[in-house]
């Protein structure tokens, strides 16, 4: 009964929020799964109490991941759904899901990794990758609105990326080490205005959907190997392979490790290729990251 693929989630039932597990079409809340594991002796060597918010929980590192699972899949095999009142599961069509770290201290992302990207904007492709940064009010979970702004309605576009979930601080690192600063992988959509100025073009409130969660690196693909879709309206635009990317993951987390430091939490969006698939108000976009997740979200117009 084994909880897999592992994936791990910031979600709201009723007016609490937690942090889950998803097993199938429901989530397992960890630290009252944890909890009652601890109740019934089933504690093992792993932290003593688990934290509701992700951003603490991610600080635990595999130990956090190991409690969460050996927890949920011992509540699983015991037929609970409650424990001393407290819901342990819960479907996931009763949830919200919000971005998987809903606080990151940074929202790092990558312009011109792609050569296609290069051509798309009649750019020449730098010679190390270019950071900017997205503000926090930019996030959205999954199935949340983005608003396509009144001011530049006729060209917006999303673009998929592989997100990075940084799980260490980390100042300095080199590429060869960078990847062990990795805690998982999110999957994240670079929505932006064409044509506006850079950055403006990249900060509107709801342009950094992100989610649905975090698969944990020990569970996850190669970054070097994914495949990233955007789909409007189930008809894919964009197809792209990370093998592609002019500057690897573990460069992209380097460099930006050279300028500040990573803490636990922070994102690194990785690039995309540039889509001009126009976004229209009710137009449904998902972003697709193979053996991560998809981010889908609903387009409206800023009223």
């Amino acid at each position: 009964m084994a909880l897999e693929p592992v994936r791990l989630v910031t979600y709201q039932r009723g007016g609490t929020t937690s942090i889950g597990i998803v097993d199938d079409d429901a989530v397992w809340d960890i630290p009252d799964c944890h909890a009652a594991a601890l109740a019934d002796g089933r504690g093992g060597k792993g932290p003593s109490f688990l934290p509701a918010a992700m951003r603490s929980f991610i600080a635990l590192g595999d130990a956090g991941v190991d409690a969460a699972i050996s927890a949920a899949t011992h509540v699983k095999e015991q037929g609970r759904a409650r424990w001393l009142g407290r819901v342990l599961r819960t479907p996931l069509a009763e949830t919200r899901l919000l971005p998987p770290v809903p606080d990151p201290e940074k929202i790092l992302c990558m312009g011109l990794i792609f050569p296609t990207h290069a051509v798309a904007t009649g750019q020449q492709m730098a010679k190390s990758p270019q950071i900017f940064m997205k503000p926090t009010s930019a996030l959205v979970g999954n199935m949340e609105d983005i608003v396509i702004p009144k001011v530049w309605p006729e060209r917006t576009a999303s673009g998929a990326e592989l997100c990075v979930v940084i799980g260490r601080p980390a100042k300095g690192v080199r590429e060869e080490d960078a990847l062990d600063c990795v805690y998982g992988y999110t999957a994240f959509n670079d929505v932006t205005a064409r044509g506006l100025s850079f950055p403006k073009n990249k900060i509107f409130d709801s342009f950094a959907p992100t989610g649905p969660w975090i698969v944990p690196r020990a569970y996850a693909p190669d970054p070097q190997n994914v495949t990233l879709t955007v789909r409007v309206n189930g008809k894919d635009h964009e197809v792209v392979h990370t093998s592609d990317m002019v500057f690897s993951v573990a460069a992209q987390i380097r460099d930006c490790a050279e300028a500040m430091t990573l803490k636990p939490g922070d994102y690194i969006a990785t690039g995309d290729v540039g889509s001009e698939a126009w976004l229209r108000p009710g137009d449904l976009v998902e972003c697709v990251v193979a053996g991560i997740g998809t981010i889908a979200n609903r387009c409206v117009a800023e009223s």
